[in-house]
């Protein structure tokens, strides 16, 4: 709230609460109820009746709370002045010396609060808050020991009495569970729970229902356990009792960047902002997200605030020093690494901050020095050293992973992110593990250990050419971990299960997903995922991980080999028409923090471009002294200056010229959107141009309006009905659009129609109109009548044959007819935008058969099993393909993966006798048709048991 608002406000409550006040409360009840909207967050109102009391007899309570209002508002110099004006008379009073503590402690002058503690403890030794604020700001400035006699207290009185009130009942479970904690009391979780059950839900539950104090406590510990579901809720309950609470509006900001939620991330720290305009809780988490994000300058900058509020913010410090480091500014950060020493030289937790901001950034060698100096200082610390057994396991080394991971649980057996990770390595223990020249290759026992050997096979076919594209030798195996299910890959890639993708890669170490179709998995070309990961590691690898992000991702694309889809080149086209490609120092952001639907999927795209333009404009060689440079720790900015010789605006600039150049055969329509207002004006120049009309309902549609949209093509059309296929477009897609959200089937009908009725009027003026005659085919595909789509799929195929949506539907449509030879080039035409279904690169392989090509028809199955590598269909016919070109062998061991696939098919029992017989391998093939018969008593290999 601005000052001048601020201060109307307050007058306009002076004008309607005083008179009320003076008719019907004593000083005593005014002084309760103000207090009371302070502790409830109403601090405006709480302003003005406190200013009320400054004059009477409640002077000293109402300045204390004053001071407490303006501190949680952020007004610190308005809280210092409001507690010195009674700093005379305010000598034994504990309450003053506690908020003077609170304030000393925000400003970082902590020396200052812990004398302010002690002197609150002189005059009440019993004072839980206050021995508390004593003990935190011993540990802050590294005075352990002295810390820990405080905090001992806490345990001593816990197992005596607790305290009645609800302010020193948190007080003492946050001093217990602290005593708890430093010690590495092996009680460690029953301690928790019962700070937890016994104190702090106590506190809320039977002292003070509103003491939302008490919730905060609950919350920042279960966060803290990595339990964020359970403590958003209890964020979210102190924000039902004082919604202006800053602590809790920090605290679901935390949740959402541990779940990579940046927008939300950005919500509630506006919130928490907008309440407290200096809060350095609030910037440290801005911090912190920024660093996450890889916009190392952003952070510097909300470091810095911080630091201009706190000087001595040892959070702030430590990000302020890991954006330096990640800026590649070691003088900078020196400075601030000397500032943390300066007030605690032994501090675990800026360690920490340092070392997993330097571990998010790959940077494992120096995360580990970090991690182990923050362990050194606390040795209590469970969560440096989980981190540390997590960033081992990013980084390859399982054994070093357990050892710290053990000592974590053995800390702290409460934290479900350790736990995660070490019953996950429970599981990898067990896996199978295919060592090959240059992989180790690991997967769950079983089936998936055919997918294994394949992708071991393919991963060394390619790895000569990568490593040689890039200029480098690997000096160690890179980990394949091929995973059965999500949640294990999310463990292993980010220490949660959750990640919305089908491989990763931390550098020495790639995760995948099996590709297995069922269960909930969705398909994709395992090769291709596999390249794109391996490409991540070399690249990696040879930058020392100081690679761009976009770099290492447009790179890792562009080496997959496949094609630029379709969709890709559509939304990127539409990119060029709205001026919409995204600046080089913006492009990481489409990864982070994708505010569309297709944000993300574009940062691969234009990533990829962005490097084609880089080597057709500069040369091949431009790549690998780029990455030579980054591993030197240059700057993008240093790079593009040095290699490109641009700025990054001027790289913006020339690669859009070139995009433009490039996208131009393709034959999207790159012209730019017309201005709404601009057209509005002419529309009003000339009310009877139908053409302008129909432009202006264009325009609209595409801003997004599809009420004007509709508006003004309707009174397009009532001037000109006839060769206005631009007007007719707009209601077809307008309509189209509405179709999404009909209300019941009679809707849906009556707009499906109106979208054809206009779809034939846009052809009747442009018979090559490609939206409209797409409309139609989907509309009769949609009705199951093949025939009546087949013409305008055929005329789509002359007029845009790079859509490959037509060429599907005609193999479609082919193959029912029993067409081969018509069907096989569709097939083909549509196959790399399709890589990930594996029915078309079978249908083919049927083509291939059914002609007696069967060498084709080998090679086309085993591609269709590269997506799907335990399909039994495709498999099977595989597998018969074998046999009729003599390669029995090879078709005995496809027939008896089929076996272990469905023991329970009397076909694959069958067909596996009958080669293994062939082969004259007759006692297994006689264990084969035992098994085939007891299936199927009508078994072919019947005859083999006669």
């Amino acid at each position: 709230m601005t000052t001048s608002k601020r201060w109307i406000g307050w007058w306009l409550m002076v004008v309607m609460i005083a008179p009320a006040i003076a008719r019907s409360e004593s000083a005593s009840e005014q002084l309760a109820a103000a207090k009371a909207q302070v502790q409830s967050g109403a601090y405006d109102q709480a302003e003005v009746a406190l200013k009320l009391l400054l004059a009477g007899e409640s002077k000293v309570a109402a300045s204390i709370a004053l001071g407490r209002c303006y501190l949680e508002t952020g007004r610190y110099e308005a809280a210092k002045t409001a507690l010195e004006s009674v700093k005379d008379e305010s000598r034994s009073n504990v309450d003053w010396h506690i908020w003077s503590a609170r304030l000393a402690e925000t400003l970082g002058d902590y020396e200052g609060a812990i004398e302010s503690a002690r002197h609150a403890m002189g005059i009440d030794r019993n004072s839980c808050v206050a021995r508390l604020l004593l003990a935190q700001n011993l540990e802050i400035v590294g005075k352990s020991q002295e810390a820990l006699q405080e905090y001992e207290w806490f345990d001593r009185l816990v197992k005596h009495r607790l305290p009645i009130d609800p302010d020193n009942l948190v007080a003492a479970g946050t001093g217990f569970y602290r005593y708890s904690v430093l010690t590495q009391n092996s009680n460690l979780v029953q301690r928790t729970r019962h700070v937890l059950q016994k104190m702090y839900q106590k506190a809320y539950q039977m002292l003070d229902p509103k003491y939302w104090p008490a919730h905060l406590a609950v919350a920042d510990l279960l966060a803290e356990k990595f339990s964020l579901d359970e403590a958003a809720d209890d964020y979210r309950a102190v924000l039902n009792i004082n919604t202006n609470a800053v602590a809790a509006h920090v605290g679901l900001g935390w949740i959402a960047r541990d779940q990579w939620r940046f927008e939300d991330v950005d919500r509630h720290a506006k919130d928490a902002l907008d309440i407290n305009t200096n809060s350095v809780d609030a910037l440290v988490l801005l911090s912190a997200s920024r660093m996450l994000e890889r916009r190392y300058t952003l952070a510097d900058g909300f470091a810095q605030r911080a630091l201009a509020i706190n000087p001595n913010s040892i959070d702030a410090l430590a990000y302020a020093t890991s954006a330096k480091l990640a800026l590649f500014d070691e003088a900078a950060a020196d400075v601030y690494v000397k500032r943390a020493d300066a007030i605690n030289p032994n501090s675990g937790r800026f360690h920490e901050i340092v070392a997993q901001t330097l571990s998010d950034r790959r940077q494992y060698p120096q995360s580990e020095v970090a991690f182990l100096k923050a362990i050194e200082y606390e040795p209590s610390s469970a969560m440096a050293r989980a981190e540390l057994g997590m960033l081992y396991m990013q980084w390859g080394d399982e054994e070093k992973a357990r050892v710290h991971l053990d000592a974590a649980w053995e800390i702290d057996a409460f934290n479900a992110r350790t736990k995660y990770s070490l019953d996950l390595l429970d599981k990898l223990v067990a896996y199978a593990r295919l060592e090959t020249e240059h992989f180790d290759v690991r997967c769950e026992k079983g089936l998936d250990e055919v997918i294994a050997a394949s992708s071991a096979k393919y991963l060394e076919s390619i790895y000569d050419e990568i490593c040689k594209r890039f200029d480098l030798t690997l000096d160690r195996r890179t980990i394949v971990e091929i995973f059965p299910a999500h949640d294990d890959f999310g463990v292993r890639v980010t220490g949660q299960p959750w990640i919305n993708t089908g491989g990763a890669c931390t550098g020495w170490v790639i995760g995948v997903i099996a590709p297995r179709f069922g269960m909930g998995k969705a398909p994709f070309h395992l090769p291709s995922v596999l390249r794109h990961e391996f490409v991540h590691t070399v690249t990696l690898a040879a930058t020392n991980n100081r690679i761009p992000h976009w770099m290492t991702e447009g790179l890792a694309v562009l080496h997959e080999d496949e094609p630029r889809s379709f969709g890709w080149k559509e939304d990127l086209a539409e990119r060029i028409r709205n001026d919409d490609l995204a600046p080089l120092n913006e492009v990481d952001w489409g990864f982070m923090r994708p505010k569309r639907p297709n944000d993300r999927a574009m940062a691969y795209a234009q990533s990829e471009w962005m490097c084609e333009f880089l080597m057709d404009r500069f040369g091949d060689g431009v790549i690998n002294a780029m990455l030579r440079d980054s591993r030197e720790g240059m700057s993008q900015t240093g790079l593009f200056a040095k290699h490109a010789k641009m700025t990054p605006e001027e790289f913006d600039d020339a690669f859009r010229a070139w995009a433009i150049e490039q996208a131009t055969p393709w034959g999207f329509d790159l012209t730019p959107p017309e201005d709404v207002e601009t057209l509005k004006a002419l529309a009003l120049e000339t009310p009877d141009d139908a053409s302008v009309l129909a432009r202006l309902a264009m325009a609209c549609m595409e801003a997004g309006d599809l009420d004007e949209a509709t508006t003004h093509a309707n009174a397009s059309l009532a001037i000109d009905a006839k060769d206005n296929a631009l007007a007719h477009e707009v209601l077809m897609r307008v309509y189209a659009n509405k179709l999404h959200h009909a209300e019941d089937a009679e809707q849906s009908k009556e707009w499906q129609q109106t979208v054809i009725d206009h779809a034939r009027e846009v052809l009747i003026a442009d018979p090559k109109h490609r939206k409209a005659r797409m409309v139609i085919a989907k509309y009769h595909l949609a009705e199951k009548k093949d025939d009546a789509a087949l013409p305008h799929l055929l005329d789509l195929m002359e007029l845009y044959p790079v859509d490959p949506m037509v060429p599907y539907e005609l193999a479609r449509i082919y193959t029912s007819m029993g067409d081969d030879e018509r069907a096989l080039p569709m097939w083909k035409a549509c196959r790399q935008e399709f890589s990930n279904n594996r029915e078309i690169p079978a249908a083919i392989a049927a083509i291939h058969r059914r002609a007696g090509r069967l060498a084709e028809a080998c090679d086309w199955y085993e591609r269709a099993l590269q997506i799907d590598p335990l399909s039994p269909g495709i498999g099977e016919a595989y597998a018969n393909v074998l046999m009729q070109m003599g390669r029995t062998d090879d078709a005995i061991a496809r027939y008896q993966l089929l076996c272990r696939i469905d023991p329970e098919e009397a076909r694959f029992q069958t067909a596996c006798a009958l080669a293994l017989f062939k082969a004259g391998k007759e006692s297994e093939a006689i264990n084969y048709a035992k098994r085939a018969v007891a299936l199927d008593p009508k078994s072919d290999a019947k005859s083999l048991l006669d």
